[in-house]
């Protein structure tokens, strides 16, 4: 069982994670977040768009594909806030 703990995190910290922030906030808000998985080993994209200047339908593809690309072969999570879940 010891084994199966010490080479889970391992695995873990090849994925990656990109956070999508609410409606009216910035990236500056998932900030803490952003540095905590990285501190673990995650890689992370922190996704800032203008939530309050565009309709969704552009909002859309404003810099979610080119996160989802940065990850590139990794496993991709996705940690997101109010708006942030409608886009993804």
């Amino acid at each position: 069982m010891l084994i199966l703990f010490l080479i889970m995190p391992a695995l873990a910290r090849a994925d990656c994670v990109v956070l999508v922030h609410g409606l009216a906030r910035s990236d500056a808000s998932l900030l803490v977040m952003e540095e905590a998985l990285a501190y673990s080993g995650y890689q992370v994209v922190n996704v800032s768009y203008p939530s309050t200047r565009e309709p969704l339908e552009k909002l859309v593809l404003h810099g979610l594909p080119e996160a989802v690309e940065s990850c590139g072969e990794q496993k991709v999570h996705f940690v997101t806030h109010s708006m942030g879940g409608i886009l993804v």
